[in-house]
């Protein structure tokens, strides 16, 4: 319970908290209600206890390494939320019945309550992932999801095909996609070139296709050209996907937010808020989206009143639109999120320019990774 207190703590420190007010409440069961908690505005029971959602079968051992005795994973500490005997559905809430149990479902997913909350607010299930190194609740986060679908942008384009043998694509930092060599080094157009650059060889039965030409250097060798100019590595590039050089041969780059920027830290580089050159993190765990909290199939609001005061969210204008890999969606309060892939991005109060020190916190906060395909 140390470990609870100490989260909780970090979670409430400082001053009065305002909460958050929900503009458009959802359409629950009778008996449900909202609940205003530390860590933002829940669904609970008649009773102002916390509702749960189950985790699904399977993703423990596919996403964590289970260890340690039963903790706050035993069955008997996750009562299912009872539905009475003359309960319909509502909406997306349905009915399953589970070893005899009549119990609420949530799009298919099973509801629990937590048996070591105490009172009505407490959202100690929360937590129960930071035990025994690192444990994964059958209950997941509180949670209130907004009415309001996920803004998604389109599609990145496929990768062309057709590319001449001596080319192919590669992801880089910001996900953006360059032409590369088969080594898988970046392309560059330069002007004027030194001999830190080396031209792309053409074969002797190379063709002209597409934005791909051939050019006849002055010494007699031939040489490969995107769109008329031609193309080189560059010796500054030490690994494959490097780009140290200006002006790369780039494929496909659809970009980021106007709020968010690429900044460098000891962990490599990372999406940050622009404004304040602070690290941006989403709730994961070894650089992977935490699914346990968005497994129902899209990002929701999982960090309000003291949790935001800790790790504000990264607000979107009115007018901004989902670009690359950035969706939007609106907050219970009816306030609009950036989310990096589908999971809501939040600063860190405490970070500096550079740091990355939510990483290191109770929670599985992790730094949204600027280079990771």
């Amino acid at each position: 319970m140390k470990r609870i207190a100490l989260i909780t703590a970090v979670l409430m420190a400082g001053a009065a908290h305002a909460e958050m007010a929900i503009v458009k409440p959802p359409h629950m069961p009778p008996g449900f209600r909202i609940m205003q908690t530390a860590r933002g505005p829940v669904m609970a029971t008649a009773q102002g206890m916390t509702i749960y959602k189950q985790l699904p079968k399977g993703r423990a051992a596919k996403q964590v390494e289970v260890t340690g005795e039963c903790v706050f994973q035993c069955p008997s500490e996750w009562p299912p939320l009872k539905a009475p005997d003359d309960a319909k559905p509502v909406g997306d809430f349905t009915i399953v019945t589970i070893n005899g149990v009549r119990q609420w479902a949530y799009k298919n997913i099973p509801l629990e309550t937590f048996a070591f909350d105490r009172k009505p607010g407490d959202t100690l299930g929360d937590d129960t992932h930071d035990f025994n190194g690192p444990r994964v609740p059958i209950g997941e986060a509180a949670w209130l999801e907004s009415d309001v679908p996920a803004e998604k942008p389109a599609a990145a384009p496929p990768i062309p095909v057709g590319l001449p043998p001596e080319i192919t694509v590669r992801a880089t930092t910001g996900n953006i996609r360059v032409f590369a060599d088969m080594n898988g080094m970046t392309l560059y157009a330069c002007a004027p070139c030194g001999e830190s650059w080396t031209p792309l060889a053409a074969g002797a039965l190379a063709r002209t296709g597409g934005d791909w030409s051939v050019l006849a250097r002055a010494d007699g060798t031939r040489q490969w050209a995107y769109k008329k100019q031609a193309a080189y590595t560059f010796a500054g590039d030490k690994k494959p996907g490097d780009v140290a050089g200006a002006r790369p041969l780039i494929e496909y780059q659809a970009g980021w937010p106007e709020a968010v920027t690429i900044a460098e830290t000891e962990m490599g580089p990372v999406y940050a808020e622009k404004v304040s050159g602070k690290t941006l993190y989403y709730q994961g765990y070894n650089h992977r989206a935490y699914q346990f909290l968005g497994f129902n199939g899209g990002p929701f609001s999982n960090c309000a009143n003291a949790c935001a005061e800790v790790m504000p969210p990264l607000l979107a204008a009115a007018d901004a639109k989902p670009v690359g890999e950035w969706w939007l969606f609106t907050r219970p309060d009816g306030t609009r999120q950036w989310a990096f892939r589908g999971n809501p991005v939040y600063t860190y109060r405490d970070d500096a320019p550079g740091r990355h020190k939510a990483s290191y916190m109770g929670r599985l906060w992790t730094e949204v990774l600027a280079n990771v395909p």
